[in-house]
C-alpha cells in the first residue's frame, strides 16, 4: 500500500466527517455514518505512527461532536484519548482542538476558572503554530465561556480576535457568526443600537446568503429581546418565523434559546400559561448546562408565574435553581432572583424585605454593568413603594428607570414608568411586559 501521511489522513477523515449534515443528530444518522467512514479509513490503513495520530484527531472530533449532542461524559473520555496522545508526540492540531473540548466540558460544568485556563492555552497553541481555522473556532468557545462567567466585555473581545481571525480566513460564515453572537452581550452592556444594525444587515444580506444555515438563524433568536424591548412584537415573530429558524437537528442549546425566545413573546402578548408551558422544561433541562440558556429560562419562567399571579410557582422556580447552583457562581443570576425575590416579597407585604432585596439586586447589577436591568429593578422597586403610598420615595427611583428606558428607546417600559408614579400596579409579564 502507498505510505500515506498525515496530512492526507487528517484530510480525509475531516472530509468524512464534514459529510454528515448536522452537529446534534443522533447516533443512528448522519453522525454515525461519518463515524462509519472514519474508522473505516482507519482499518484500511496499516498501524503506524501516522495512524495513531489520525486516531487521535478523530478522537477530538468525536469528542467535540458528542458534548454538541449533549453526552458529556462520552465527550470527555474521547478527548483524554485524543490529549494522551497529542501532548506526548506534540500533535499541535490534535492537541489545540482536544484542550479546547475539555475546556468546553468543564465550562458545562460549572469548573469556569479551569476552563478558561485550557482554552486560553489551546488558542496559545493553535496561533503559535499558524492554526487559524482552529484558533478561530478556540477563541468562539473563550468567548462563550467569559460570557457564561458573566465576564460580558471580556467575552465581547474574544469575539472580536473571532472576527479578526475570520477575515484572514476569508471565512465570510464565521465573521457573520461572530457578529450574531455578540447579540448577547451586547444588550446586555445597554448597547441595543448595536444590535439593531446587526439584525438589520443580518435580515437584509446575510441571511438571504446563508440559505437558511442551521446555526445562524438559531443565533439570532438573541435580537427577540431586543425587539420586544422596544415593543415590537412582530419583527420578534419574524425572527422565530420560517424566515431564520434552523429546519432539522439542533444543537440543544440553541433549542433551549429558542424555546426561551417564544417564551418571551408569549409573556410579551400576555399568555402566561403559554410562555410557562415552554419556559419551565427548559429552565430544568438547563440546570445542568450553560449558565446563560438558565439565565432566559429563568427570566421568562418567573415572569410568566408573576403573570399568572402564582406566587407558589415563583418560589418553587428560585428553588430549582438556587439546587442546582452555587451562590456566588454565576453573579447575574444571583441578581435575578434578588430581583424576583424583592417582586414576591413585595406582593406578599414584606415591604422591609422587598426594600433590602430591591437594594441587593440594584447593586449587583450595577457591579455587573447591566444597565437595563439595573433600571427594571429600580421600576419594580418603585412600583412596590407607590403600592405601598410611597410615591415620594419611589420618583427618584422611577425616574432613574425611565431615563434609562429612553435612552435604550424601550417604549414598553418609558410607558410603564410613565404610570408607575400615578399609583398604577406594576405590569405583569416578562422583560417586554
Amino acid at each position: 500500500m502507498t505510505e500515506i501521511s498525515f496530512a492526507d489522513l487528517q484530510t480525509e477523515i475531516e472530509a468524512a466527517w464534514e459529510r454528515r449534515d448536522l452537529i446534534g443528530t443522533d447516533t443512528q444518522g448522519p453522525v454515525r455514518t461519518a463515524v462509519d467512514e472514519t474508522i473505516a479509513l482507519l482499518d484500511s490503513v496499516p498501524s503506524s505512527e501516522v495512524t495513531t495520530a489520525a486516531k487521535a484527531r478523530f478522537d477530538a472530533l468525536l469528542g467535540r461532536n458528542n458534548f454538541f449532542r449533549g453526552h458529556l461524559d462520552e465527550a470527555l473520555a474521547d478527548t483524554e484519548r485524543a490529549l494522551r496522545v497529542a501532548d506526548r508526540r506534540r500533535l499541535w492540531p490534535v492537541l489545540a482542538v482536544a484542550l479546547d473540548n475539555k475546556a468546553i466540558v468543564l465550562a458545562t460544568t460549572g469548573r469556569l476558572v479551569e476552563a478558561e485556563v485550557l482554552s486560553r492555552a489551546a488558542l496559545r497553541i493553535a496561533l503559535d503554530h499558524g492554526l487559524i481555522g482552529d484558533a478561530a473556532r478556540i477563541a468562539t468557545s473563550l468567548a462563550t465561556q467569559l460570557e457564561d462567567d458573566d465576564q460580558v466585555q471580556a467575552s465581547l473581545e474574544a469575539y472580536e480576535q473571532v472576527d479578526e481571525l475570520a477575515r484572514r480566513l476569508g471565512d465570510r460564515r464565521l465573521m457573520i457568526g461572530s457578529r450574531l453572537n455578540r447579540i448577547l452581550d451586547l444588550l446586555e452592556l445597554g448597547r441595543w443600537d448595536e444590535v439593531a444594525a446587526i439584525s438589520t444587515d443580518f435580515m437584509e444580506v446575510d441571511a438571504p446568503e446563508l440559505s437558511g444555515a442551521f446555526e445562524m438563524g438559531g443565533l439570532f433568536a438573541n435580537a427577540v429581546w431586543l425587539y420586544l424591548g422596544r415593543g415590537d412584537i412582530g419583527m420578534a415573530r419574524r425572527i422565530m418565523g420560517e424566515e431564520f429558524v434552523p429546519r432539522g437537528g439542533v444543537r440543544s442549546d440553541l433549542r433551549m434559546l429558542h424555546d426561551s425566545a417564544r417564551a418571551a413573546i408569549s409573556n410579551a402578548e400576555g399568555d402566561h400559561g403559554a410562555a410557562l408551558a415552554i419556559a419551565e422544561p427548559s429552565l430544568r433541562e438547563s440546570l445542568d448546562g450553560l449558565s446563560v440558556d438558565r439565565r432566559h429560562a429563568l427570566i421568562e419562567a418567573v415572569g410568566a408565574a408573576f403573570g399568572l399571579r402564582r406566587h407558589d410557582k415563583v418560589a418553587e422556580l428560585i428553588g430549582v435553581v438556587r439546587e442546582h447552583a452555587v451562590a456566588g457562581l454565576h453573579p447575574a443570576i444571583d441578581a435575578h432572583i434578588l430581583r424576583f425575590e424583592a417582586r414576591l416579597s413585595a406582593e406578599r407585604g414584606a415591604s422591609e424585605d422587598a426594600d433590602s432585596q430591591s437594594r441587593a439586586a440594584t447593586g449587583a447589577f450595577l457591579a455587573l454593568d447591566r444597565p437595563f436591568w439595573v433600571a427594571v429593578t429600580r421600576l419594580e422597586h418603585g412600583e412596590a413603594l407607590v403600592a405601598q403610598h410611597r410615591e415620594r420615595e419611589a420618583r427618584e427611583l422611577v425616574e432613574l428607570a425611565r431615563a434609562t428606558f429612553v435612552e435604550l428607546r424601550a417604549t414598553p417600559w418609558v410607558e410603564r414608568a410613565d404610570v408607575a408614579p400615578a399609583g398604577s400596579a406594576a405590569t405583569e409579564g416578562s422583560l417586554s411586559a
